[in-house]
């Protein structure tokens, strides 16, 4: 019998997803396992394999066509010995359970007969041709948006001749000319029309809107900030730089351990708000807040208790770089006891940040300054970190998140009890 190709739940949260590209077309033969197509989820672009042995009878979702629910039909695999029936039957079957979106069903055709209309041979070339052409997945999705054709892109400086988002972005700047423009009645000026941009938003863009909009009005924040004197942190990172300088640590990779022992010390803050109860998790897992293109995504950092500075510091940064090139697991950006939202690298002094649920809290860390304290009766110049955090009042109170707060700062002004 025929296969039908579902559209899978790539991630735990992944509600609908956008195929991004076909890597297979029509009348190909595929193996289990076999890549088929590049899938955009709610947090990265995943590869989708084949689940079966055959030829591609019919892609009914095609690349770039918007939104589709999981569990959607979105192709049909012809094993040996099944029939154009048995293709048209499965059709048939969830396009009366309208579980196939994206465009109208038109009658099947197997693809391995001829077909003898000279214009539509055409028109399946010229679909095909973009699916060929080597591109990131960034650099269609960027090209998509300005309406730009991949065959009219000369340049390809990415890995083998591929094109990237670059390639794409240094097209639109020479010919100074968008295309994916749209006219908008501006209402502060009468009746002219000007040209604005739309931008449509990506699955992870929509995921956050929807995630964050409801923990801002289910959650109930409260806030807490103090801040801490890093003096003695910088002159011990200092050194230990200079015994790698190729692995240099950062002040984030303190922040992120201290934050774990602190966890450790007071398990209670490692917790997630359930309705009529509390989950008290046993791993302590350090969400880190990056961004990328399309939004934010907060790949973890998993028992950040029991890891040294160096190895915290090596996978922060293996995470970072896997996650704006969007190659990172489900299983790496799932979960998390807290997050660490750091934006002192913009100049930003301090912020309040939105609770990632299921988390009960977010550390919000902003820019190291100078500024003059008293110490031992005499004024002196330090530098001071200025650190936030917003906590879930159904789970955590604020004697404890206080408790919380003062322990972090502790391990970053007395920072040899981080290498203990």
């Amino acid at each position: 019998m025929a296969i039908e190709v579902l559209l899978p739940a790539l991630s735990p949260t992944m509600k609908q997803g956008k195929i991004i590209q076909w890597c297979k077309k029509e009348g190909d033969i595929v193996k289990s396992g076999d890549i088929i197509a590049e899938i955009e989820t709610d947090k990265a672009t995943m590869e989708m394999e084949a689940f079966g042995d055959g030829a591609i009878a019919k892609i009914l979702i095609p690349e770039n066509s918007g939104a589709v629910d999981v569990n959607s039909l979105i192709a049909v695999i012809k094993e040996e010995g099944d029939t154009d029936q048995d293709v048209e039957d499965i059709i048939k079957q969830f396009s009366s359970n309208n579980d196939i979106k994206g465009k109208d069903l038109e009658p099947f055709q197997d693809k391995n007969n001829e077909i003898n209309n000279t214009t539509a041979k055409k028109e399946v070339k010229s679909n095909n041709q973009n699916s060929m052409i080597k591109a990131s997945p960034l650099a269609k999705k960027t090209a998509q948006e300005y309406n730009i054709n991949l065959q009219d892109i000369n340049t390809s400086s990415g890995p083998k001749g591929r094109i990237i988002k670059q390639d794409i972005l240094a097209a639109i700047e020479q010919n100074k000319t968008i295309n994916s423009a749209v006219n908008i009645k501006n209402t502060h000026n009468g009746n002219s029309t000007v040209v604005h941009k739309k931008i449509d938003l990506s699955m992870m863009r929509q995921t956050i809107a929807n995630r964050l909009t409801q923990s801002k009005q289910e959650v109930p924040h409260f806030y807490l900030n103090v801040t801490a004197n890093l003096d003695a942190l910088l002159i011990l990172r200092k050194q230990i730089n200079l015994l790698d300088e190729a692995n240099k640590i950062t002040i984030n990779d303190f922040i992120v351990k201290a934050t774990g022992l602190s966890m450790q010390k007071l398990p209670f803050m490692n917790v997630s708000f359930a309705g009529d109860h509390l989950i008290q998790y046993n791993d302590i897992d350090v969400s880190v807040a990056v961004a990328i293109d399309d939004g934010l995504i907060t790949p973890i950092v998993k028992n950040v208790d029991q890891k040294s500075l160096s190895s915290i510091s090596q996978e922060i940064k293996s995470l970072a770089n896997r996650a704006k090139k969007s190659n990172l697991k489900p299983c790496e950006y799932n979960g998390g006891s807290i997050t660490i939202s750091n934006l002192g690298m913009f100049g930003i002094d301090s912020f309040q940040a939105i609770i990632n649920p299921p988390q009960a809290a977010i550390l919000s860390i902003g820019k190291l300054n100078k500024q003059v304290v008293v110490k031992d009766s005499e004024m002196i110049i330090a530098n001071i970190l200025n650190i936030g955090i917003s906590v879930d009042h159904r789970a955590l109170d604020g004697a404890i998140a206080a408790k919380f707060l003062s322990l972090v700062v502790n391990y970053l002004e007395n920072p040899m009890q981080i290498l203990i």
